[in-house]
């Protein structure tokens, strides 16, 4: 089917948003030829989108489109029109599934940023089978949260299965240097998780494997093996240690709750050709041990304010407000460095060997302009690069959907995945 857009731009007017719309007119404006991407703005307001067009001097090859949420007839008369939505609008589980449930009736790829664990397990469960059917791919967590671990974790098993009679066992990413700031929106989506999960929902956040498919004789997610070790070994990180491959001492890692659960989920959907008894794992790199400890107690401390009611409403007060994010300095002046090791058995001698890697990117804030760019090249490989994406459908994650047909983009475009020979 023939579509007026490549890609619409839900939620355009928000912070990141704006950034997706500026990273778009830079690098796949009409003039740059045959990079040329046919897209569009879309959201609920059409003065607020008007000044977001207006602001980014976008010109006439960018339409301007409003659309109701709560009207799905004006919804799908938006996304019938274009062959990809990237959303940037959150919280995605108060706003988020009229767009997916459209794109669904619509036959139309999907894209986002989000982190909320929930709200990705509601989306699997009601939509995976119909957006199979209808041969689109619904792909969450397509910024900072979780491309550079999903994405990193293929990239590492790739690297070892091209020797015959490999078995990765883990695969651990360290999160180093790094610098950048916070989004309001972002926050908020944290908050209006806590906030709209029922307790059972966050207990289940607990277990590494709950984003899996669910078992269809037990209705729970699939784990890879019964042996009570692996999962103790897979679950999150709350203390400090010390990282003898890494050389450094480390500390709970802030996006390991979300970015597990997701690698863990594309291992489920590959028929665990990473193995049924790979552990991946994250990690903060710090300077020393008192590091360690201070960090971990601190992380600690930030998830105790977020879960109690009282911490959590004076946090609302106190932290920046959706539409909020860090300053053009920080946008600018952030980076991000993290290194993987992979621990791999060669099954035929017994020999264990340890595989090196690392992913950067050096120009611009993680949460922000990395995730922006990361978000509209998932978009733009969605639209553009067809045939040469994995025929895989339904609600996947961006290494099953993507791939390395999206790990060579962003590499190509400054966030650069490496794997030492």
């Amino acid at each position: 089917m023939s579509r007026v857009y490549d890609v619409v731009v839900w939620g355009s007017t928000g912070f990141t948003g704006k950034l997706v719309c500026e990273y778009l007119k830079k690098n796949y404006s009409s003039k740059q030829k045959p990079n040329a991407l046919r897209w569009a703005i879309a959201g609920r307001n059409m003065e607020k989108l008007e000044d977001v067009h207006r602001h980014l001097s976008l010109g006439s090859e960018v339409d301007i489109i409003e659309a109701d949420l709560s009207i799905p007839e004006s919804l799908d008369s938006l996304i019938s029109k274009t062959s990809v939505v990237l959303t940037t609008a959150g919280p995605y589980a108060k706003i988020g599934t009229p767009i997916v449930e459209s794109c669904v009736r619509c036959g139309t790829n999907y894209c986002d940023i989000t982190g909320e664990v929930p709200w990705v397990r509601t989306i699997a469960d009601q939509f995976d089978e119909a957006a199979k059917e209808k041969k689109i791919k619904i792909v969450n967590c397509c910024g900072y949260d979780c491309i550079p671990s999903d994405l990193g974790v293929q990239m590492m098993v790739e690297q070892a299965l091209r020797r015959p009679h490999m078995q990765v066992q883990e695969v651990r990413l360290n999160a180093g240097d790094g610098y950048g700031g916070v989004s309001g929106g972002t926050i908020a989506s944290v908050l209006n998780m806590l906030e709209t999960s029922s307790l059972s929902q966050l207990q289940a956040l607990g277990d590494p494997y709950c984003l899996n498919p669910l078992d269809p004789a037990t209705g729970r997610p699939l784990s890879p093996s019964l042996d009570p070790t692996l999962r103790a070994r897979a679950s999150d990180c709350s203390l400090p240690g010390y990282d003898p491959l890494a050389r450094a001492y480390t500390a709970p890692y802030m996006m390991q709750g979300v970015d597990t659960r997701l690698v863990n989920r594309s291992n489920a959907l590959q028929d665990w050709r990473y193995g049924r008894t790979m552990v991946f794992s994250e990690r903060s790199l710090v300077s020393g041990p008192l590091m360690a400890l201070m960090q971990a107690l601190l992380t600690a401390w930030a998830g105790l304010l977020l879960v109690l009611p009282p911490s959590r409403a004076l946090l609302k007060r106190l932290l920046p407000s959706p539409g909020q994010g860090p300053s053009q300095k920080v946008l600018d002046q952030g980076f991000f460095k993290m290194s993987l090791w992979a621990k791999v058995l060669d099954v035929s001698s017994g020999q264990e060997s340890v595989l090196r890697g690392s992913i950067e990117a050096l120009h611009g804030d993680p949460g922000y302009r990395q995730t922006a760019k990361m978000v509209a090249e998932t978009a733009v490989s969605l639209a553009l690069d067809g045939q040469l994406l994995p025929a895989r459908f339904g609600v996947v994650t961006p290494s099953v959907g993507l791939g390395p047909v999206l790990r060579e983009r962003l590499s190509d475009k400054g966030v650069v995945f490496r794997v030492e020979e």
